[in-house]
């Protein structure tokens, strides 16, 4: 830590996990958390091409993108023409993008680079499924 003026955390479960596996923090540390604000949930008019489904979240095998195509897979056997918009990047963006194709979902879902939550949320129409 001689190096360090501070650590960052994303979660208090984070930092808890940082001490149970290295030990005590001997310099600052502080717990910033990241995700939405409430201002972010400002009610705006939904898109006329909006979508059934909302996957907002960085692109990295933690945040589940391969759950979410699993079910879009199951999805798609009761409801052929339902529609996916997928928000964000990261750095298993590409295998994302594969498993879409290779489940033949590629006419279903949409990618998009990372916007405000409150802009994706306007194209996402909250289905009845």
């Amino acid at each position: 830590y001689s190096q360090t003026d501070a650590i960052v955390c994303e979660s208090d479960y984070i930092r808890r996990m940082f001490i149970e596996k290295i030990g005590d923090i001997p310099v600052l540390h502080r717990v910033i958390f990241n995700g939405l604000n409430e201002h972010e949930f400002e009610i705006r008019k939904i898109k006329e091409n909006s979508y059934d489904f909302l996957f907002l979240a960085e692109f990295t095998f933690r945040k589940g993108y391969d759950i979410f195509v699993k079910a879009m897979e199951r999805i798609k056997l009761k409801y052929p023409n339902f529609t996916a918009f997928c928000v964000g990047s990261g750095s298993e963006e590409q295998k994302f993008r594969d498993m879409v194709l290779q489940a033949g979902l590629a006419d279903n879902v949409t990618f998009r680079s990372p916007m405000p939550a409150a802009d994706a949320l306007c194209h996402f129409r909250g289905g009845s499924m």
